[in-house]
């Protein structure tokens, strides 16, 4: 009945969710489920909501184990009164204290209702019933919680009945608010799932119960109260709705229905009680007929007992003999049992002692508590407890040496076992059976010791091992041990592997012979040297592979010294330099060869640079004459034959001096550009912050109008050529000026981000502006020459400016990089070493 209770709180609490659904998206068939009925208030269906899931928690199998999933049922019940109490307060007073529009708002014109929003008298009643029933049902108080669901049950019967019958006196309290139908059914719904809650406790056990009463009362109450109800409800709306009979004879002839079908009802029920009497009288019949029966049985056996009786009466006197000698060995038996306790309460190790199918404790020893960290008194009321804290890994293994152990196959195992406070233990455990006179196991004995250190022991060595021996496979290198006075005493394999030399080959001062003749003897001394001071040797030399060919290898060996001084053991490694050798030589040879090439190189690059600078005298001189010529010529003819020319003329000579001062500006680039990629660079320290304000300083002095507004951090000190660094600087803030131009309020900033490397920590410099920023895509265009992003109508220039600032940025072997928006701005970002 519990998991149908729970069903039915659950549907109420969904049927409660749907329709705040149905307020917040306003769809009003699941409102009112019809346009002329009532609609459920948002209150309503949030009390359905917070009643049906404190009803499912009441029901939930943790409800009686858990204190807190009480606290939480009661508590949504508590929240339930207040919200029926609170409106009931409203009504009684005539007063609104704004909850019934809280979280949505409902027409002032809606179908039968008094306040928008407020749910009926009768639904605020009901939610105080049905949380109070849930309230005092979790305090046990059952049989008042039953007569608060049979009140709130008849209230909402009344409302189903009435709109059945379309009588609105039955769910609508004028001038209050109705019930909605969608109401009345949930708390149908609520009623029947609290009743079965409770069912089994309270005057609802009677009804509940498997004898005559109860299932009468089961099969005449539902249908008397239905019956009942809906006749009236019947009788109401015929005589209401038509005028064919009036009240007084309508009731006259609801009275004869409901005693006929009364009747009717009572005479079937008179019918069942006589087939159950019938059923009874025979089988009264049957039981007299069987005791007559159990009379001779009895006699019969009553002879069989008194044969038994003087066999058992011979047995008893040779058993009375055997009682008189147990004081004596009750006497030996309570000295040996306390020399066992004694022993056993006085060890680190658990005894314990199981009976034959392992599922009873019959004693377990003090131990137990000190290595798994849980009382004795838990394993003896839970015997499988053990076994659960049993490490995952281990638990298989354990299981089927308990089974084994059940057959008659003693238990050796090692396990795992993890302790309350998360700690592991290595356990050794030992148990045996004890077989009786029938042979059969009658109980098992064990005992289990904590092996936890000596395991560790055993594991940090296993690992040691493993790693020493992969370290020896995995190395490149020949790795050797030797005794005290440095002579091979063992096979070593990583030796023989090399140099092909069997045991008996390199062993005490033989491995000499895989040496190079002209290494021997220098070794030789070195080593004795090492061996007579107990301190590091090192040595390189070369020793022969098992082909035959000799490779250079750096040898380095370290003495293992004892507690009292004496060397040990001595462990080597020999590792293979030989591509380090011929690297050297090779090396050696290149940087010889590199002397020479620089000084070509060196000379060369002197030519170039002289060659450029006379061609840079020459752009600056020879160019320079043509374009002035061109410029001037231009100018004197729209002076003087300004009148003679007409406007298209006039706009070509324009267009003739742009074009020459244009070229004249791109020389001037070109030779800047020239000029910072050859000029010597002296580095000082130069403070960036100080540059950019004198810059920032005269670009607002050239164009007073313009609203900019600079953050340039102070005191940015860097190391580098300071005046490369301004040309940088003027570059990148002449850019933020001019791409910040159709801004109104337009920002520049300078300033310093840190980030913090493996190596080093980088201080990275940011201009940025809030201009008409670039295409992401094209960002790698933005450091060559002559490449333009914008078109010199919109914003001039000549592209050189920013592959200059690269250049000087990289002869400070510094970086850098650019990050733009379209319209949003630009961030320049740069590095310096």
């Amino acid at each position: 009945m519990n998991k149908n209770s729970q069903i039915l709180g659950i549907l109420t609490a969904i049927i409660g969710c749907f329709v705040i659904l149905g307020w917040i998206l306003d769809i009003q068939v699941i409102k009112s489920i019809l346009p002329e009925f009532v609609t459920m208030k948002f209150n309503t269906a949030l009390g359905f909501v917070l009643s049906g899931v404190s009803l499912g928690i009441y029901n939930h199998p943790v409800y009686k184990y858990q204190k807190k999933v009480k606290v939480i049922s009661i508590f949504l019940a508590s929240i339930v009164i207040c919200l029926g109490m609170i409106t009931l307060i409203q009504y009684s007073y005539q007063i609104d204290l704004g909850i019934d529009q809280l979280f949505v708002q409902e027409s002032y014109y809606a179908v039968n209702t008094y306040t928008p929003g407020r749910m009926a008298p009768n639904t605020a009643i009901c939610f105080l019933g049905i949380g109070s029933s849930l309230v005092v049902a979790n305090y046990k108080q059952y049989s008042l919680a039953q007569f608060l669901v049979t009140a709130i049950f008849l209230i909402s019967l009344l409302g189903f009945v009435g709109y059945v019958f379309d009588i609105s006196s039955l769910y609508y309290i004028q001038p209050f608010s109705g019930m909605a139908l969608h109401t009345s059914i949930s708390f149908l719904l609520l009623s029947i799932g609290m009743f079965l809650a409770i069912s089994q406790e309270g005057w609802m056990r009677e009804l509940t119960s498997e004898y005559l009463g109860g299932t009468l009362a089961r099969n005449l109450i539902p249908l008397i109260v239905i019956f009942i109800i809906f006749n009236a409800g019947l009788f109401l709306a015929f005589t209401d709705k038509t005028n064919i009979l009036n009240v007084d004879y309508g009731f006259i002839l609801m009275s004869v229905v409901d005693i006929l079908v009364l009747g009717t009802i009572a005479w079937f029920n008179a019918r069942y009680i006589n087939s159950i009497d019938r059923k009874n009288q025979y089988l009264q019949k049957q039981l007299k007929i069987n005791n007559e029966n159990l009379s001779v049985r009895v006699h019969e056996r009553t002879q069989q007992l008194a044969d038994t009786n003087q066999r058992l009466q011979k047995s008893c006197n040779q058993i009375f003999k055997i009682i008189s000698t147990l004081p004596k060995m009750e006497t030996a038996l309570v000295a040996s049992e306390n020399k066992f306790r004694e022993l056993a309460e006085n060890i680190d190790e658990v005894f314990h002692i199981n009976s034959a199918d392992l599922t009873e404790i019959l004693y377990i020893s003090p131990g137990y508590e000190k290595v798994w960290g849980v009382s004795c008194e838990s394993l003896y009321q839970n015997p499988d407890s053990w076994l659960n804290s049993v490490h995952e890994n281990d638990q298989d293994n354990i299981k089927a040496a308990c089974e084994r152990l059940i057959q008659g196959k003693p238990l050796k195992e090692e396990y795992r076992i993890i302790r309350p406070n998360g700690s592991v233990r290595w356990i050794s455990a030992r148990t045996f059976p004890i077989f009786n006179q029938f042979g059969q196991i009658s109980r098992h004995v064990g005992v289990a010791t904590d092996i936890t250190e000596r395991k560790q022991i055993e594991i940090a060595l296993k690992e040691s091992e493993e790693r020493y021996f992969s370290l020896i496979q995995a190395t490149t290198q020949v790795i050797w041990t030797t005794d005290a006075t440095g002579q091979f005493i063992t096979p070593q394999d990583s030796w023989e592997s090399f140099t092909g030399q069997s045991f008996s080959q390199h062993q005490g001062w033989k491995w000499q012979n895989a040496l190079h003749p002209d290494d021997r003897e220098l070794t030789k001394q070195i080593w004795l040297q090492a061996l007579e001071n107990r301190s590091l040797y090192e040595h390189e030399c070369r020793i022969r592979n098992r082909d035959g060919e000799y490779k250079y290898f750096w040898v380095r060996a370290v003495p293992i010294i004892n507690q009292n001084g004496s060397v040990r053991e001595w462990i080597g490694a020999c590792t293979d330099i030989t591509k380090q050798k011929y690297i050297e030589l090779e090396i050696k040879k290149l940087n010889e060869n590199l002397e020479v090439q620089v000084k070509n190189r060196t000379f060369q690059l002197t030519s170039v640079n002289q060659e450029l600078e006379a061609f840079a005298y020459s752009v600056s001189h020879d160019l320079r004459a043509p374009l002035r010529s061109i410029d001037g010529f231009s100018k004197t003819i729209l002076e003087r034959y300004a009148d003679k020319l007409d406007d298209r003329g006039q706009h070509y000579l324009k267009r003739i001096r742009a074009g020459s001062k244009r070229m004249g500006e791109l020389i001037d680039d070109l030779l800047s550009l020239s000029r910072v990629t050859r000029q010597e660079m002296e580095f000082t320290n130069v403070n960036l912050s100080a540059i950019a304000q004198e810059i920032a300083q005269q670009l607002s002095e050239n164009e007073p109008q313009r609203q900019v507004e600079w953050a340039i951090s102070p005191n940015l000190l860097v190391q580098g050529d300071s005046r490369l660094l301004r040309i940088a600087l003027e570059n990148l803030l002449n850019n933020a000026w001019k791409f910040t131009s159709k801004k109104k309020q337009a920002n520049v900033k300078l300033y310093q981000l840190d980030y913090i490397g493996e190596n080093r920590d980088y201080k990275t410099y940011v201009i940025s502006d809030n201009g008409d920023g670039f295409d992401q895509a094209y960002v790698n265009k933005l450091f060559q020459a002559f490449q333009r992003l914008h078109s010199g109508d919109e914003f001039p220039g000549t592209g050189i400016g920013l592959a200059t600032v690269k250049r000087i940025i990289s002869r400070h072997g510094g970086d850098i990089w650019a990050e733009g928006v379209v319209t949003e701005g630009a961030n320049f970002y740069f590095t310096l070493t």
